[in-house]
């Protein structure tokens, strides 16, 4: 009796001996999240490196060796007061045509998303309003503007339209390939245990579908940008794209550069918020 009750203590001691150096290992091998510092050193360190070198090259090629005509690519350092003293003087140019991006993007992601949604409940609608959904992605607004200024008579919500035209397909598109894309069983087993349409939309098939979906904003604000300045060169009086287009016509051609990476700049730190979103939302991609 005696052995007996010892035999199973070892083995529960050997079991419980296993089990925490099988934890042991998992912590071993559990990866660790990078510090700050590790992050900056990681991610920001190399593209800054890159860019700081590019600068230098470009100046001592420009200003340094006069390798280039201003009219082909100006020096960094005349880009550089050129935009200050653009932003000192046409401020308003700059907050006018983000303030539309900006409006014209928080309208295009919940309508975007409503539109989808809204296809996605039966494959005849996908079928039927998604090539022309692929047609609106793929047009470019320049063509699009002269309708738009005809429809609306020159009004300012114009380029905000344009805005929306031009950023709710491309969201529409990735978040209907979100949608349509979910394992068939997953819904069917929410099925079999009672689970309502409507539920097993918003249970199972919106989280499966958020990757798509954030693929489908960091893109639409990229259109929204491109949206916004196609049509200011064409509706001029004001924004990025007219203050481009007349320092052409006056032949500055730092402050074209100097407009061209503010809007480059403003755009890539628009698609970093959203990134960051995406990041805090899906965690578990982490």
């Amino acid at each position: 009796m005696l052995d007996n009750d010892s035999s199973h203590l070892d083995v529960n001691n050997k079991h419980h001996s296993s089990i925490s150096h099988f934890d042991q290992n998992a912590e071993l091998i559990k990866p660790k999240r990078k510090s700050i510092k590790q992050k900056l050193i990681c991610d920001w360190l190399p593209p800054i490196v890159v860019l700081l070198l590019l600068i230098i090259g470009l100046e001592i090629c420009t200003d340094g060796l006069h390798l280039f005509k201003e009219m082909v690519m100006p020096s960094p350092s005349s880009i550089l007061i050129s935009t200050i003293n653009f932003f000192k003087l046409k401020v308003g140019d700059y907050q006018s045509t983000f303030s539309n991006v900006f409006i014209g993007y928080c309208i295009s992601v919940p309508l975007g998303l409503i539109i989808a949604g809204l296809l996605a409940q039966t494959k005849v609608l996908v079928k039927a309003f998604g090539p022309l959904i692929v047609v609106f992605a793929v047009t470019p607004m320049m063509v699009l503007v002269p309708i738009l200024v005809m429809w609306t008579n020159f009004a300012s919500w114009t380029r905000i339209l344009a805005v929306v035209i031009q950023t709710v397909p491309i969201i529409v598109l990735n978040s209907l390939a979100g949608f349509t894309n979910v394992p068939a069983e997953k819904e069917e087993l929410a099925r079999l245990y009672g689970a309502s349409k409507s539920k097993r939309f918003f249970k199972i098939v919106v989280p499966q579908a958020w990757p798509r979906i954030f693929t489908g904003l960091r893109m639409g604000v990229v259109n929204a940008s491109l949206g916004i300045i196609s049509t200011e060169f064409l509706i001029l009086g004001k924004g990025m794209g007219y203050r481009i287009t007349v320092a052409c016509n006056f032949l500055k051609f730092p402050l074209v550069f100097g407009c061209i990476i503010l809007v480059a700049l403003t755009s890539y730190l628009l698609m970093t918020i959203v990134s960051i979103v995406e990041k805090r939302v899906l965690v578990w991609k982490q």
